[in-house]
């Protein structure tokens, strides 16, 4: 279809306009905001969802590898998760694999720090609000437009931070950008993480551990084989994680689909509903072990897990 309609002119509202604004609740733009405003910048943060965290809270990426022994924000960031009792601190020279339940959290805690810290610190969030295009003059971004239960809006900065994770801006704004791999294009594939609750003794998980994490697609091959089942896993290497801090739930990493474009609605509402299939056929299968009988899904990401899109060409890549 390549009809188009006119759209008229309008005038905006400009409803702020700050130092920095942040594009992005995400784990980048939550920690670029809080330095920003404890810099002593005034600053703006807008976020699609009703919740910060991004890859670690919509996305239900746990654990986060790599967060120990880092110091600064990210330490304070733990600390805080820790007190509230969302995050068991461990000494990082007593683990052996960083990608493990050693670095798993509650994503509800991690919801509620973020958006402590950042109001403690005075950094003003606008949630539920989409960024729609921005606003450029002589090639230097003044700001952008939004969208949310407010109507249209207008924001400008004098400097605005991309953190939407896929580029939005910058690429909007005319900034080159490269996206999957050279030859072709191809990106990694996409997953759906979902939180399976089961009550079984951690001592008794009929998986395979492997550096901290458990493989379940071979579990899952055998309980097919077993009981006559036409199932592959639609991962080879899927795994699951317990999440110490929140007994009896686990991190399921096996929905997976390929040759997903995460910058394409086509693409995505293709895959999301591929997925959540992925994600209740593997519980059915699950539940013919003894060990999973009573499993049920307990969430699922409301974003897809997208590994790779846009990468913006600047002064660093």
């Amino acid at each position: 279809m390549n009809k188009t309609i006119h759209e008229e002119a309008r005038e905006t509202a400009v409803i702020a306009d700050v130092d920095v604004l942040v594009c992005g609740g995400g784990t980048s733009g939550l920690f670029a905001a809080l330095a920003a405003r404890r810099s002593g910048a005034e600053t703006l943060l807008i976020e699609q969802e009703g919740f910060l965290g991004g890859t670690a809270t919509s996305y239900l990426v746990n654990p986060l590898p790599e967060i120990m022994g880092k110091g600064g924000l990210l330490q304070e960031f733990l600390d805080r998760m820790s007190a509230a009792g969302g995050y068991i601190k461990e000494d990082p020279s007593n683990i052996e694999f960083d990608f493990s339940m050693a670095n798993s959290f509650d994503v509800e805690c991690f919801k509620y720090v973020a958006l402590e810290m950042l109001s403690k610190a005075g950094v003003s969030i606008l949630l539920h609000t989409l960024f729609v295009r921005p606003i450029v003059e002589n090639d230097v971004i003044r700001g952008v437009i939004i969208e949310n239960k407010s109507g249209r809006q207008a924001v400008l900065a004098k400097r605005v931070i991309d953190c939407t994770g896929d580029g939005d801006v910058a690429a909007a704004s005319g900034a080159p950008y490269k996206k999957g791999r050279e030859k072709d294009g191809l990106m990694p594939s996409v997953s759906l993480l979902f939180h399976l609750h089961n009550e079984g003794a951690l001592k008794d998980l009929p998986t395979i551990e492997v550096g901290g994490i458990y493989l379940i697609g071979p579990l899952m091959t055998e309980i097919a084989k077993k009981e006559g089942i036409d199932y592959t896993p639609p991962y080879d290497v899927g795994f699951l994680v317990p999440i110490p801090v929140t007994p009896g739930k686990l991190l399921v990493n096996l929905a997976h689909v390929k040759n997903v474009d995460g910058t394409r609605a086509e693409d995505l509402s293709r895959a999301h509903i591929t997925l959540r299939e992925q994600i209740m056929e593997a519980l059915q299968v699950l539940r013919r072990h003894p060990y999973f009988e009573s499993a049920y899904v307990a969430a699922t990401g409301t974003h897809i897990y997208i590994r790779e899109t846009r990468r913006i060409v600047g002064e660093y890549m």
